[in-house]
C-alpha cells in the first residue's frame, strides 16, 4: 500500500511521525485525501510523476502579490506546498525522477525566496520551514543531500531575517538548523563552512545568538546544535569555532551561569517555607541544565576547547561569584559595592558542589578545589580570588616560595564547616566530600605500580609530563608545611599524605560530630556518611599518622556523646521520668542502624537544603535513604526531649562509625559498602512470653477481660479487651472453638498509650505506635506483618466508666511500668559503652 510505504519512509526518522501530523493535517496513518492517480476507484492513491508537475504548475501561476492578498490564496499556496512535500518524500523513496524534477526546476531555490519575502504570510513561511525539515531529515540518497545543501540556498535561508518575536516562527527556525546539524560530518560541513572571502560559519554563528532563550525547546536545540559542531574533526573549523567561541560565545555562558545563579540565590533568600520551595526547584532546574550542557562539551575531550571553556567558566562565574559567597559566611550582605549581589553561603556551597558532581574536568575542578581547601596556592590563582576580608599578612599574594601564595580563603571554608547552621556546616562537608571523591575518580584506572607510589611516605616533587601536566610525583611529597608540587587537588587525599597543615581540614569537620546541634534528624547522618567516603579509604588509611589522628577523633566524638548521653539518661531516672522521648527516638534510630545511610549527592543535592533546616522535610522512603522520622521522634524533637533526641543520634552514629572503622589498613575500596548496615541484635531486652498472631485463636480463659465495643463501617463489633503483663489485644470469641478467642488487634503494651475521652468518659482513646524493634525476649512473638504501618487509633466504647478506667488503668500502668525496665536497661548500656570508651586502644 502506497500510504503504508510512505508512513515507513517518512515516519522512519525519530520524532518525524509528530512533524508530518502537523504536515500533512492528521495522523500519518490514516488515509489520504483523494488525488489525481493510476489506483483504482476506493483504493489507496498513487504518487504520480503527473501529479508533481500539476502541483508544481499551480504553484507556478501564484505570484508574490497572491500572498499580499490573504485569505484563500495563502490557503492554497500552503496546501500546494504540502502536497508537494507529500510526493517528494514519497519519490524519494520510491523514484529518483521526482527528486530530479525538483532540482531541475530548482524549487528550492523559490522556497528560499518566498521565506525570505517581508510582506509573505507567516502561515507560508512556517509551511516552508517545516517542509525544509522534512526534507532535510528524510532525504537518504547522497546526491539529493548534496543538491539540498549545495548553491548556498540553505546558507542564505539560515541570514534570512525573520521575525523571532514570533513564537511558532523561531522553534521552526531552530529545528530546521538542527535537522542540518544532525547532517553534519567532515563533508557536509563544506557546504556551510565558507572561507572566502572571510571565514564564515552561519549554521553555528546564528544558532548561538538563541543560547538563552526563554523556549526550553530552542534551548535544547541550540545545545545540541553546537555540540554536533564541536564534534567535527576537521582543522579549519575547529580554528574558527575556537576563535568564535573565545571571543564571545563561553563568555556568554559563563555570565548566562551566573545570572541564573544570582537569580537562584534572589529566589532561595526570601524562601521561609516548604510552600517556596517551587520557585527554588524552578530556577535550580535552569542552572542545573546549563552545567549539564557545559559538561557534555567538556565531555567532548576537545582540548583547547576545554582550556577556553574552563578559563571563562573560571573568571567569568565560579571564582567571582561562587568564592566571594564562601567570604560572606561570617557576615553576608546581600549587595557589594551598592551593584552585584553576594551569594548566600548555602546558595555558594550548594552550587560548588553541583559543580563538582556534574563536571569532572581537572582544569576546572582543581583551581576551584585548590582555592578552597590547600594551604598555599599558586600566586597566579591567588590574584585572581575575590578581594574579600582578608587577613592582614595576605592582602597580597606573597610567599617565601617564589610560585606560591598563603591561601587566605581556605580559612573561610573552615570557618564553614564551624558554622552552628545546618545548611552551612552540611553542604561545606558535602563539598570536601565533592572534592576528595573527584580526586578519587583521578586514580580509577591507573597502574599498580603508580597506586603504589601514591601510598608511598615520600616522593620525587620534580618534573612535569610532555603534555603540561603534573606527574604523580608531584601528587605524593608528605610531612611537609608548604605546598611545594602542583595545585592538584589529589595531592593531599590520594597521595595518602597528611601533614598537620592540611589534616585541619578533616579534623575541623570531625569534631561536628561533638560539638555541632544539627537540628534536623538527617543531617548527622548524611554527615556520618560523608565521613566515612572521605576517611575510610585506603589511601588515608595507609598512613598510620593519618589513621591514628582520624581514629583519635572519632573516639573522642564517641566518648563525649556516650558521657553526655549517660548523664541525660541518669538525671531523666532520678526526676521519676520513663523517658518515654528517649526510648522511642531510640528504638527508632537503632532499628535505622539496619539501613544504609543517605546518599550524600542526593541528599546534599535537593534544593529543599536551600530552604532554613528547621522546615527541611525528611526524604521520602527509599532504597538507600532514611525513613522519614516517625510521629513520636517529630513530637520529641520539638518538645522537651530535643537535645536528648540530638545526643542519642549522635552516640548511635559515632558508635557505629567505630563499629565500620576499617581494622587493616587497606581500608575499603568500594564506596558503596564503607558504613554497611549493622546486624546487631537491641541491647534492651525485657523477658515476656506469649505466642500470639492477629487472626489466630488461643484459650483465652486464663486472662482477665473487659467487655466493650470497636465502631467498624459494619457498626459497632463487641470485643473483649485482655488485661495481659505485656500486650493489648482485643479478641472476638470464636464461634466454631468455645473458650478461645481469635486476636484482631495486638501490639506490645510499651507501644500504646491510652486517654479517656473527655467529652464520653466511659470512651478510650488507644493510640498504637506500632514499631518493627522486638524488645521482648523469650518465646514472645511479634506480628511482622504490622512492621512500618502508620500509628493507628483504637476507640473503645465500655458500659460504664467503671470498666473505661479500669481499662485505662491497666494499660497505662503496665506501660509505665515496662518503659522504666527499658529505661534502666538502656541506662545501664549506655554506661558500659561510655566506660568501655574510657580506654584508647589505637587499631
Amino acid at each position: 500500500v502506497v500510504q503504508a510505504r510512505l508512513d515507513r519512509s517518512v515516519c522512519s526518522w525519530p520524532g518525524m511521525a509528530g512533524i508530518l501530523q502537523n504536515l500533512f493535517g492528521g495522523s500519518t496513518g490514516g488515509s489520504v485525501p483523494p488525488r489525481t492517480g493510476t489506483g483504482a476507484a476506493g483504493s489507496q492513491p498513487s504518487y504520480s510523476f503527473a501529479r508533481l508537475q500539476q502541483l508544481y504548475d499551480r504553484l507556478s501561476k501564484f505570484r508574490e502579490s497572491d500572498l499580499e492578498k490573504g485569505g484563500d490564496k495563502v490557503v492554497e499556496v500552503v496546501e500546494t506546498v504540502r502536497q508537494i512535500t507529500e510526493v517528494l518524500i514519497w519519490g524519494e523513496q520510491n523514484d529518483t525522477h521526482f527528486f530530479d524534477f525538483f532540482c531541475e526546476k530548482n524549487i528550492l531555490a523559490d522556497f528560499v525566496k518566498v521565506i525570505g519575502l517581508p510582506k509573505a504570510p507567516t502561515a507560508v513561511k512556517l509551511q516552508l520551514l517545516q517542509t525544509l525539515s522534512i526534507l532535510v531529515l528524510n532525504v537518504r540518497n547522497e546526491t539529493s543531500v548534496y543538491y539540498l545543501l549545495s548553491n548556498n540556498h540553505i546558507n542564505r535561508l539560515i541570514k534570512t531575517p525573520l521575525n523571532f518575536e514570533d513564537e511558532e516562527i523561531l522553534p521552526l527556525y531552530i529545528t530546521f538548523i538542527k535537522s542540518l546539524a544532525m547532517r553534519l560530518d567532515k563533508e557536509t560541513v563544506k557546504f556551510f563552512f565558507l572561507q572566502y572571502p572571510e571565514p564564515t560559519f552561519h549554521l553555528y554563528v546564528e544558532a548561538t545568538r538563541f543560547f538563552d532563550n526563554r523556549d526550553q525547546m530552542v534551548r535544547t536545540a541550540v545545545r545540541t546544535i553546537t555540540l554536533q559542531v564541536y564534534r567535527i574533526d576537521d582543522k579549519l573549523v575547529r580554528r574558527f569555532v575556537l576563535l568564535h567561541a573565545a571571543e564571545s560565545y563561553f563568555s556568554q555562558l559563563a555570565y548566562h551561569l551566573r545570572d541564573l545563579w544570582l537569580r537562584l540565590d534572589a529566589a532561595a533568600s526570601g524562601a521561609k517555607e516548604q510552600q517556596d520551595l517551587s520557585a527554588i526547584q524552578r530556577e535550580h532546574e535552569l542552572q542545573q541544565d546549563l552545567l549539564v550542557y557545559l559538561s557534555d562539551v567538556f565531555e567532548l575531550r576537545v582540548d583547547e576547547l576545554t582550556e577556553v571553556l574552563a578559563d571563562r567558566l573560571l573568571n567569568c562565574a565560579m571564582l567571582p561569584v561562587l568564592l566571594k559567597g564562601v567570604l560572606a559566611v561570617k557576615a553576608h550582605t546581600a549587595i557589594i559595592d551598592g551593584h552585584q549581589r553576594v551569594l548566600m553561603p548555602s546558595v555558594a556551597l550548594f552550587l560548588i558542589r553541583q559543580v563538582f558532581d556534574i563536571i569532572r574536568v581537572p582544569c576546572l575542578l582543581e583551581p576551584l578545589a585548590s582555592a578552597l581547601v590547600q594551604p598555599s596556592i599558586p600566586v597566579a590563582l591567588a590574584y585572581v580570588l575575590p578581594q574579600g576580608i582578608s587577613p592582614t599578612s595576605a592582602s597580597s599574594p606573597s610567599n617565601s616560595e617564589e610560585d606560591y601564595s598563603p591561601n587566605w580563603l581556605r580559612e573561610h571554608f573552615l570557618d564553614c564547616l564551624q558554622s552552628s547552621d545546618d545548611a552551612v556546616f552540611l553542604l561545606s562537608a558535602s563539598v570536601l566530600h565533592g572534592i576528595l571523591r573527584r580526586a578519587e575518580d583521578r586514580d580509577l584506572g591507573k597502574p599498580h605500580d603508580e597506586q603504589s607510589a601514591l601510598q608511598a611516605d615520600g616522593g620525587d616533587s620534580a618534573g612535569v609530563t610532555s603534555d603540561g601536566s603534573h606527574t604523580k610525583a608531584q601528587l605524593v611529597e608528605v610531612e611537609r608545611d608548604e605546598v611545594a608540587g602542583s595545585t592538584s587537588v589529589a595531592m593531599d587525599v590520594c597521595s595518602g599524605a597528611f601533614a598537620d597543615c592540611k589534616l585541619d581540614v578533616y579534623l575541623t569537620m570531625l569534631q561536628a560530630l561533638d560539638r555541632h546541634p544539627m537540628q534536623h534528624p538527617e543531617t548527622l547522618a548524611v554527615f556520618v556518611r560523608i565521613v566515612s567516603d572521605i576517611l575510610f579509604t585506603p589511601l588515608v588509611l595507609s598512613n598510620v599518622a593519618a589513621r591514628n589522628q582520624v581514629w583519635r577523633a572519632l573516639h573522642s566524638a564517641s566518648q563525649a556523646t556516650a558521657c553526655r548521653l549517660k548523664e541525660l539518661m541518669f538525671d531523666c531516672m532520678r526526676q521519676n521520668d520513663c523517658g518515654d522521648g528517649i526510648l522511642d527516638i531510640f528504638f527508632d534510630e537503632w532499628e535505622l542502624q539496619r539501613t544504609p545511610l543517605p546518599e550524600v549527592a542526593r541528599f546534599c543535592g535537593d534544593p529543599q537544603r536551600l530552604l532554613p533546616a528547621s522546615v527541611w522535610s525528611s526524604p521520602s522512603q527509599q532504597r538507600g535513604a532514611r525513613p522519614p522520622c516517625t510521629a513520636a521522634m517529630s513530637s520529641v524533637c520539638h518538645g522537651a526531649d530535643e537535645a536528648s533526641g540530638r545526643v542519642l543520634r549522635a552516640f548511635l552514629l559515632a558508635r557505629r562509625m567505630l563499629a565500620g572503622f576499617p581494622q587493616s589498613e587497606k581500608g575499603s575500596s568500594v564506596p558503596d559498602t564503607r558504613m554497611s548496615t549493622i546486624d546487631e541484635p537491641v541491647p534492651v531486652t525485657i523477658e515476656a512470653s506469649g505466642n500470639f498472631r492477629e487472626g489466630e485463636s488461643f484459650d483465652f480463659g486464663a486472662f482477665g477481660r473487659i467487655v466493650c465495643g470497636v465502631p467498624s463501617t459494619k457498626g459497632r463489633c463487641t470485643r473483649y479487651l485482655l488485661l495481659h503483663d505485656y500486650w493489648f489485644m482485643l479478641v472476638a470469641p470464636d464461634a466454631t472453638a468455645p473458650g478461645w478467642a481469635i486476636v484482631k488487634t495486638l501490639c506490645p503494651i510499651w507501644q500504646v498509650q491510652s486517654l479517656v475521652d473527655r467529652g464520653d468518659p466511659r470512651t478510650l482513646q488507644v493510640f498504637l505506635h506500632a514499631r518493627t524493634v522486638q524488645v521482648y525476649s523469650g518465646d514472645a512473638y511479634v506480628d511482622r506483618r504490622g512492621a512500618g504501618r502508620a500509628e493507628t487509633t483504637c476507640v473503645l466504647n465500655f458500659e460504664d466508666v467503671r470498666r473505661c478506667h479500669a481499662a485505662n488503668e491497666h494499660l497505662d500502668g503496665r506501660r509505665q511500668k515496662i518503659r522504666v525496665e527499658l529505661m534502666q536497661k538502656l541506662a545501664m548500656f549506655v554506661g558500659k559503652c561510655a566506660d568501655d570508651l574510657q580506654v584508647l586502644d589505637l587499631p
